[in-house]
Order: structure tokens, then sequence, then C-alpha cells
């Protein structure tokens, strides 16, 4: 799946876009034009949905369709000002939904939730201004469009970018955005051209701070330097460390939770990793130096694969731990059912539904789960299960650590 901001430094610059991100953009006016610009011409074939309320949708359609002739583009039109024309409805790859009333955020919240899943995972969602949307409805409410939009976006596989102009929002308003947000992307005008640097990226901490340099132009903005000499400093010694102890890429990747793809990146110096995920690694490769382990275990969600379990079942691993416990996160396809149980083992296992309804044996019994319920599993063994409901069950499963035998 390709995740990208449409500008190759900035995604190196970040650390890689995850899924679920909301890339926050605090601008000023002709430098949101360009970097929306960089951004829905940036050549990916992955779908996109374009919310604009600064201009009409046909517009914005009549700029990009030379750009989009290999991509699938859903535009809602909220723009507030509208004559009596009718608008047309875009053709072929490219459809234009009107919005009706958008001064009515009710309205767009349910025009999003009908667009949700049109293009399968890896959409984009480009919100042209939150300012614009602060000026419709007031702050609260832009607020919590973003409130509520923002977690959906790790379920639907999707990320989202945001616009907004900073000077025209006050203190708590943007301090509230960025603690929600994952990415937070702030540019400045700097000696004649501009400065974008990384005020937030969410798992990525060693990317906080960093900066490029970048002017304007017709195609979007070029970049004109980037700050990567210390990426490229820990990426040398990690790698060289590693070869050091004979381990393979592979292996260290597995160990510490990414993959391999994103730790080849990280020694070329091409990205950074985060300051837990950096300490994972230092652990690994200098275990001898580093021999106090962390009170905790983290997981990160971007290391994770889905799997399948069984016709009908897939499952995320979440967690396992040196403990012998370990997370996952189970989908059970509408209508499927099973014989087996998703896993064999005689620890004790923890179930709850998170949507859905699930249906399960245990030995004699027989037990319906719905979204909110729990049940703990001891002795007896899940024989057979059903998803009846006609949408998916989404079900967070864990497997305890056994119980310590006295001494």
């Amino acid at each position: 799946m390709e995740l990208t901001t449409g500008i190759g430094e900035i995604d190196e610059l970040i650390g890689g876009l995850q899924v679920g991100d909301n890339v926050v953009w605090r601008v000023l006016r002709p430098v949101e034009q360009a970097i929306i610009r960089s951004f829905v011409t940036s050549g990916t074939s992955a779908g996109l949905v374009y919310i604009t309320f600064t201009e009409p949708a046909a517009e914005v359609l009549a700029r990009y369709r030379s750009d989009w002739r290999n991509r699938d583009v859903l535009l809602l039109d909220c723009f507030p000002e509208r004559s009596g024309a009718k608008r047309p409805a875009g053709r072929g790859r490219h459809r234009i939904v009107m919005v009706e009333h958008p001064r009515d955020p009710a309205r767009v919240v349910e025009a999003l939730k009908n667009a949700e899943g049109t293009f399968g995972p890896g959409t984009a969602y480009l919100f042209d201004n939150l300012t614009t949307m602060q000026d419709l409805w007031g702050p609260e409410a832009a607020l919590d469009l973003f409130l509520e939009h923002c977690p959906r976006l790790y379920e639907l596989q999707t990320v989202a970018y945001w616009f907004l102009r900073k000077e025209a929002h006050d203190a708590s308003f943007l301090a509230r955005l960025q603690r929600t947000t994952q990415v937070v992307l702030d540019t400045i005008p700097s000696n004649g051209h501009h400065q974008l640097r990384v005020a937030k990226a969410a798992g990525r901490t060693d990317a906080v701070g960093r900066g490029v340099d970048f002017e304007l132009g017709e195609s979007g903005i070029a970049i004109l330097r980037t700050d990567t000499q210390e990426p490229v400093r820990t990426g040398e010694s990690l790698k060289a460390k590693r070869l050091a102890k004979g381990i393979s890429q592979a292996e260290v990747a597995r160990r510490i939770g990414v993959t391999p793809s994103a730790l080849s990146q990280a020694e070329a110096g091409l990205r950074g990793l985060s300051a837990q995920t950096l300490a994972s690694a230092y652990s690994v490769l200098e275990p001898e130096q580093t021999a106090t382990p962390l009170p905790y275990t983290v997981a990160r969600r971007r290391a994770r694969r889905s799997r399948k379990l069984a016709a009908g079942l897939r499952a995320e691993d979440v967690l396992e731990d040196v403990s012998r416990m370990s997370v996952h996160i189970l989908e059970f396809a509408a209508g499927s059912s099973g014989r087996r149980p998703p896993f064999v083992t005689k620890q004790k296992e923890v179930v709850v539904v998170m949507s859905g309804v699930l249906e399960l044996q245990i030995g004699a019994a027989r037990e319906v789960l719905q979204a909110g319920d729990a049940i703990v599993l001891r002795d007896e063994p899940v024989t057979s299960w059903s998803s009846p409901g006609s949408v998916a069950t989404r079900v967070l499963w864990c497997i305890l650590p056994p119980a310590e035998r006295p001494a």
C-alpha cells in the first residue's frame, strides 16, 4: 500500500507515513495551494477523496483532471457560495458529490460517512481548509468534525491531510488539534523562500524538529535542502553494529517490531526510527551495554500484518510478550463459521467483542456475545464459532501468560 505526501523528501523527513495518520499542515495561503498540487499530482494510483470548502469542485476537477487520468477521485463539494448554475457531475473515474447545505456540519459528516470505503485501503482524504470550516461553523464544530473523523482512519486503512491557516486559530484550538493528530507540519517564511518543520510525528520522535527549505513552483513545491545528516549518521552506526554482530536485517527488524524495508531505509539514512524503536535496536545489537530491560513492551501498529487463520477468519497479531502472552485482533467475516478454535492453547484466554456478534461453542455450552461483551476461557476450549450477523465481527483475543507454579 503506497502512502505518500506526494513529496519524497517530506516522506523521508517524517520517517514515512503510517496507516491511520492524520497530517495537519499549518500553512500560509500561497503555500497551501502549492502543497496541495504536489500531493494530488504525485502520480500515485491510490484513490482520493477531496473535500473542498474553498472553491467549487468543478474548478478543482478542471485543474487536475489531466493529472488524474489513472486515479479514482471523489470530490465532495462543500463550497458554500453557490450560484444557481448546475455543477457538472464529473465523468469516468472522477465523480462530484454536491453536499447540500454545507453550512450545516451534520450534512458534511453524513457525506463523509457515505464516502467511506468508496475506493478501499490506501485511499487518501484531503480536507482543503479547516480554517474555512471554522468560519462556517465556529471553532468547536470544526474541531468536533476533526475529532470524529480522525480515529476512523486506521479502521479504514487510510490517511488524511488537513490544511489550516495557523494565524486564523487561537492557541487552544491549535493545542487540542496537535494533541489528537499524528503528524503536524509547520511552514514558515524564511529568507525569500519557505521552511517546513516537523512539529509532531507520533511514534517517530526523532523526526520532530527536522526540516526542509523549499520554494513555490508551477508544479507544486521544490525542495531546496533536507536536514538528513543525523539520520545518515544513525543509520551508518546501526548498520556497522549489525554487521559486526553478524545479524541479518530481517532478524533485527523482527526483534524490534518493524519491517525489514523500514530498517533498510533507516540504515541508509532515508528515514528515522522512533526513540523507543532505536533503543530496542541498540539493545539487540549491544546487549552487554544495555542489559537493563525496559519496564514495558510497545507494539507499533505499523509493524502488524494481517494473516488468514481459517476460511472467513483473519488475524492481526498485535503483541507477543516474553511472558508467552499474546494479543490479537480477529475479524470474522459476516456469515462465516468454523469448527476449530482460532488458537490451540492450554492458557487462559480473554475475548472482547468490539463490533458485531460472535457465537461460541465451549464444551457443552453455547454463548452469544455482542459488541462490548467479554468472556474468560479457562478450562474448556472453543470447539466451534460463527459470526451470524450481516456485518463482520471484530474481536480482541488475548492469550494470557501461564500461571506460575509455586516454588
